[in-house]
Parts: C-alpha cells; structure tokens; sequence
C-alpha cells in the first residue's frame, strides 16, 4: 500500500510505472510475436519447399514426355521403320539414311549423348554417338517406356541414363508385336539440372531415386547408391518430404534440417529484437524529456509559489513558449493582478478607514453642539401662538416655515426624497420672500419622474441661500431664483440652480472652484462642503459645474449618474452639522 500511495503522490513515479507496464507489453509482444512468426516462417518454408518439389515433378514429367514424342519421332520414321524390317545386306545402301534420322534426333535434345537400334531379335543393329556398354540381359525385358537403372561409362566415372522406347508393329491387328529397342543414352547433367532451384534453405538435402530406390542425382551423395530408409523418414532433427512421379515412378526427396528452419526466424528476431529495443528507447527518451521539460519546471514553479510570500516583488521568468510557458506568464500576470487589487484593498480601507473617522469626528461635533429640539420646537410654536393671538400672521408664517426648517434639518435621515427637499425649498422661499418684501422670489420646477428619487439632504438649500445672500442681495431690481430637477437616463438627477443677479467674474470663478475642489481644504461650508458630500456619496457618479457672467447671473448644474447607496447616507453627519 505504500508503494501504491507514493505512486499516486509523485507523477513521476506514475509514468515510471506505465514505462514499466509499455515495457512488460512490449516483451509478451515480442515473445508472441517470436513463436507465431517461428510457426509461420516453419509453415511457409515447408509450404514452398513441397511447392518446389511439384515444380521439379513437373520438370520430370516434361522431360519424360519430352523424350518419349522424340523416340517415338526417331523409331517411327519411315527409314527406322524399313531398317528394322530388312535383312543384313538390304541395311547396306540405308545406313546413310539413317545416320541422317540419328543426326536429327540429337539436334532434338541436347541431353542426349547416344542412340542405339536393337531389331526384333534383341541385336543392335545400328548405333550413333558415344559407346556405352548396354548389359544385353537388359534389352529382352523391354515392353514398355522406361529409364533404366545408370552405369558409368568407360572413359570417365560419369553416371550416364538410358532411355528404353519398344518399338511396335502398327500394321499388325495384334499391338504387342515387337519389331525394335530404342535406347537412348542421357548425359550425366540432364537430370541435375530438373534439380535445380529446388533447395529452399543452405543445408536442404535433394535426392532423385529410381524405382529401386537407387540415387540417381544427388545434391550429396554420389549416385548410384542407395539411400537408407531412416533417411527418408521424418525426424526431431529434420523434416522430409517426398513426391514420385506418375510416369517414371521415380521419388524425389527434400531433407530439410530443423537448424535452418530455425535459422530462418533468427534474421527476423534480431530485426524484431532491434525494433523493440528502439521502442525501448524511445520510451526513455520520452521519460527524461517529461522529467525536464514538465516535471522540473513544474517542480520550479511549485517552489517559486511557496516561497513568493516571502518575496512576493519577485516573478517566474520560464526562456519557453510551450504551455508552461504560457502557465508561467499567466502566473506573473495573476501575481501583478493581485499586487494592483491588494493596493486597491488597501485604498479602499484606507478610505472607509477615512469615513470612518469622520464620522467619529462628526458625532462629537454633534455631541458638542446637540442643543435640545424639543424646546426650540416649543419655543417657535410659543412665538408662532403669540403672533396670532396679535393678529400677526405674517410673523406666524415666519416662524411656521423656520420650525420646519430646523424639524426637516435635525430629524431623520440624510437621505430624503426629492419631493421631500423641494417641499423644504419652499418653507425657506418663505422666510426669503419675507425678508425681502417680495423683492426675491424662488421658482421650482420638479419633473414628476424624479420627485420620488433619493438624494442627498439640505443640497438645494445652500445653493440657494447663496444664490440670494451673494447674487441677488446686491441687486436694485427684483431677483428670481430658478431651479429644476430634471431626469438624466435612466438612474440619474440633474439639478440646475440658476440666478440672475450680479454674476461673478471668470478670475474668482477659478479660484472658487479649486478651493471647493481642494481635498487639503479643512473648514468646507457653503458649496465645498456640498461638493464633499457629494464626493462621499456619489464618489465618482457625479457632476458639479459653476458657470457665471459679471451683470448676467449664475448657474450651477449638479448631475448625478446613479442611484444612491442607503450605506452611505450616515457620513454626510460631519459636513451637516458645520455651518452652511
């Protein structure tokens, strides 16, 4: 079990083993492979031995027949013909003929040596080419086509052949009437030669024996002898095969050694043998270039992980362009990725850390400054009560609209509606418009779409205060204050704030607009501290644009990009409560 565990723990282990088990294949392969292909090669050696065998027999066969049309053309010739049938004086004056058909009749075969004439009374009577002693025992017994047995012939130790044709009387009724012998002498070589091509491997034994069983060619034995019988019987050490002819009863025998069967498969084992070993190798090769190309730069980039904690400005520079490559490049691009999202982290902590801390600040400038509501809320309903009592309602309205005011600054949260502060807008276009006997005057103008919509708390209000206080205060004629909410897509608000009092000039415009802008500035009343309000809220969903001309007035258009966050409502505590 352990070894299988560390198996499956280390991948390098794992091809190892399947090396192993390709290599283990591999060998039952080639030990299959080596019997089937011994049993084929024995099959097929065997197979094209016998297939020579009958093409030798065949040759035989040809070379009888071959024989037999030229005898017959030889002994049926007319001139023959009259020979045998004359006397001795009547052969005189045709022995020229004769000698002409014998001429012939070598020029036919080239393998004839001799041929010899032997008339009804068993004599020779005429005879063309080398002399050979024919045993005359031999020539009664003649009543058929056949080879007789060799003999050597006088001058040389050759075994020579002889070919015996009987000659019949054709004219007769009775076919057995013999006139002649033909016999014609063969050349040692002619039947060596219907030999030849038959051995199929280096040490295969051909034999060709007659009827007796006697060798007549031999790759071997010298002819003229016999072949034992254990010889022409099958062996462990050797494997026969024997076919006869159909027309001169002769064998012809293949010894084939086992040795030479065997030693037809060796070329193809070493063949096969190389071929495995290459496959062998080729398996190693495969399992060091795993090693170092995947397992150690693997092994690399599982130790540049472990230890980037530590050094994590570090990177993986891999000289590749493979798929690790690509996973070390990948690597380094989530590093530098997480490296930029841990600064955002810390960015964004640091900015909730901000909030935070203004917050803490706000609630103890709220704790400092909290004055009792309720007896302020009592108080103005007591002057309110008074004003009425005496008849004087304009100061009641007055101070109707101021409790308002301070009830909708202090109470709830920082978040209203847009109907909510517009309603607030016009408690204080109250005071405005008594203060200023109807001098300055606040026009609203509310798109029904957005006055359910969320916004931030008391942003109108400043911005028309110092519309009022700063634009118009200053101004003899009447003044208007114009303001419209309107949707912007889908999500958004845009405000506009407009006047037409006395304008400012391009030079302080500047100036005002970086110091609202300014996040050094630390004392934010009046528009700054509505621009960082809406910085908190809005963080970079917003718009805040001041254009102003000296004699033509002032417009301020805030835009809102998105809906705003309920979570955020509760830091707006700190600027709220400094003095708009």
């Amino acid at each position: 079990m352990g070894i299988i565990q560390k198996i499956r723990e280390k991948l390098v282990l794992q091809l190892l083993f399947l090396v192993i088990i390709i290599f283990a294949l591999l060998l039952c392969a080639f030990l299959l492979t080596k019997r089937q292909t011994g049993k084929l090669i024995r099959q097929n050696t065997l197979e094209l031995s016998w297939g020579r065998l009958l093409i030798a027999e065949s040759r035989l066969d040809s070379f009888f027949e071959n024989l037999e049309n030229v005898a017959a053309s030889f002994s049926y010739s007319p001139t023959t013909e009259q020979y045998l049938t004359q006397d001795s004086l009547s052969r005189v004056p045709d022995a020229a003929a004769l000698s002409v058909v014998f001429t012939n009749t070598l020029l036919l075969e080239n393998d004839i040596c001799s041929i010899y004439l032997y008339g009804a009374d068993m004599e020779r009577i005429a005879g063309f080419g080398k002399e050979f002693a024919i045993p005359d025992e031999r020539v009664p017994k003649i009543t058929k086509v056949e080879i007789g047995p060799g003999f050597l012939s006088e001058k040389a130790n050759h075994l020579y052949y002889s070919f015996y044709y009987p000659i019949y009387d054709l004219d007769t009724p009775t076919y057995h009437n013999l006139k002649g012998v033909c016999i014609i002498i063969l050349s040692p070589d002619s039947l060596d030669e219907l030999l030849n091509d038959i051995s199929l491997t280096k040490n295969s034994e051909i034999y060709l024996l007659d009827q007796e069983g006697c060798i007549l060619s031999s790759s071997q034995l010298s002819p003229d002898t016999s072949l034992e019988e254990e010889m022409l019987e099958e062996s462990k050490d050797c494997q026969v095969q024997k076919i006869v002819s159909s027309i001169s009863g002769w064998q012809i025998v293949c010894r084939i050694p086992e040795s030479d069967l065997v030693s037809q498969q060796s070329g193809i084992d070493t063949i096969m043998l190389l071929l495995y070993g290459i496959s062998l190798l080729l398996l190693l090769a495969i399992l060091c270039f795993f090693y170092f190309h995947v397992l150690r730069p693997i092994h690399a980039i599982d130790y540049y992980i472990r230890t980037n904690m530590d050094k994590p400005e570090e990177r993986l520079y891999l000289e590749r362009r493979d798929e690790i490559g690509t996973v070390s490049c990948s690597l380094n691009q989530m590093l530098d990725k997480r490296r930029e999202m841990n600064e955002k982290v810390q960015q964004a902590q640091k900015k909730m850390y901000e909030k935070e801390l203004a917050v803490k600040q706000a609630q103890v400038i709220a704790y400092r400054n909290q004055i009792n509501p309720h007896f302020l809320y009592n108080t103005l309903e007591c002057i309110r009560d008074m004003a009425l009592y005496y008849e004087a309602d304009g100061i009641a309205e007055v101070t109707m609209a101021l409790s308002s005011l301070f009830r909708y600054a202090v109470k709830g949260s920082n978040l209203v509606t847009v109907a909510q502060e517009i309603e607030n807008i016009r408690e204080y276009a109250k005071i405005i418009e008594y203060r200023f006997m109807g001098k300055i005057s606040v026009d609203v103008s509310l798109a029904p779409r957005v006055s359910q919509k969320q916004m931030m708390k008391l942003l109108l209000q400043p911005l028309v205060e110092n519309a009022v206080f700063h634009g118009l205060e200053q101004k003899v004629e009447e003044g208007l204050v114009d303001i419209s909410i309107q949707p912007y897509h889908d999500d958004g608000i845009c405000f506009v704030i407009e006047d037409d009092g006395c304008g400012i000039s391009q030079e302080r415009l500047h100036r005002l607009m970086y110091e609202i802008k300014s996040p050094d500035q630390k004392d934010r009343i009046g528009i700054a501290n509505i621009y960082h309000r809406l910085k908190l809220l809005y963080e970079d969903k917003f718009t805040f644009d001041i254009k102003s001309e000296v004699g033509m007035g002032t417009r301020i258009t805030i835009i809102t990009k998105a809906e705003i966050d309920d979570t955020k409502g509760n830091i707006q505590s700190r600027y709220m409560d400094n003095d708009c």
